[in-house]
């Protein structure tokens, strides 16, 4: 047998409100690329040379349509 549920409201919490990161969030950070720990420095240029080629991708995927 069902019981009938309360009319309370179930408060809602959105999913993508995540908490701001800090810069001591980020100092804690440790860069790797295929999990080997690297520099920043390193880190931060493959980042860089992945977010272009992505980039790149996505520009000729527009260029097909």
């Amino acid at each position: 047998m069902t019981r009938k549920t309360n009319n309370t409201p179930v408060e809602w919490h959105d999913p993508n409100d995540a908490p701001e990161i800090t810069v001591e969030d980020l100092k804690r950070g440790i860069w790797a690329i295929d999990g080997k720990v690297v520099s920043e420095n390193e880190g931060r240029t493959a980042f860089t040379r992945k977010l272009q080629e992505y980039s790149r991708e996505l520009n000729s995927e527009k260029l097909k349509k």
